[in-house]
């Protein structure tokens, strides 16, 4: 566990991921914001970000159940539905044996709290709480993309908007996950153009209680 890339070079990589994407697409496109682009361009950049941290290993679009097998975390008994186990999950991170180590969810374009946001902060719970004494995965990340425009007349609205976006999802993801898990916010500073402004950040989540992390040839 001590040669694993720490989780914050993990979220740090994400969020250059994010800039770096929403950099070239504005410079494609003469000025539109990555919120316009298809969420896999957001997602690969996240992907590319961290591959270059060393060691690390990846895949994308990886099946849940499949991801839960790999890590030993599928157990007995029908799999929770908040898994949705027949699902993908955006980017799965590995230790250097290929046990699963983390998964990450993508989403762009998010304005608030949305049933969407949430099925995927379910997962990720569910995924954690799966066999978690036995199990790899050491934890989660939901990351995001977020804008904001107003007319000249409402100047610097655009911001505060951005900013109450981030506060209130932060709030909610604490509501619903701070008593369990380990929930930790990184993000970039609110970036503004004229009457518009984006943002992007990650959530890590964990389980409370942390674990030594055993390779396959050492559990029993």
């Amino acid at each position: 566990m001590s040669r694993a890339v720490s989780r914050e070079k993990v979220a740090e990589a994400v969020l250059a991921g994010i800039e770096t994407a929403q950099e070239n697409y504005c410079k494609w496109t003469g000025g539109e914001w990555l919120g316009w682009a298809p969420e896999y361009m957001m997602t690969t950049y996240i992907a590319a970000s961290l591959s270059e941290l060393s060691p690390i290993y990846l895949t994308m679009e990886s099946n849940v159940k499949d991801i839960l097998d790999s890590a030993r975390a599928i157990g007995r008994g029908q799999l929770p539905k908040d898994i949705r186990h027949n699902g993908r999950s955006d980017i799965v991170i590995y230790y250097g044996d290929g046990d699963p180590r983390a998964i990450v969810e993508v989403k762009n374009r998010v304005y608030g709290y949305s049933e969407t946001c949430r099925n995927d902060l379910k997962r990720i719970s569910s995924m954690l709480n799966r066999k978690s004494g036995s199990s790899s995965l050491d934890f989660g990340i939901f990351t995001f993309f977020t804008s904001s425009t107003t007319s000249p007349a409402g100047k610097n609205k655009a911001k505060e908007r951005v900013e109450m976006t981030l506060n209130r999802f932060k709030e909610n993801v604490m509501e619903d996950y701070g008593y369990n898990f380990n929930v930790n916010m990184h993000r970039l500073p609110i970036t503004t153009e004229e009457n518009d402004a984006w943002s992007a950040c990650c959530f890590i989540i964990s389980n409370k209680q942390e674990k030594p992390y055993y390779s396959h040839s050492k559990r029993k």
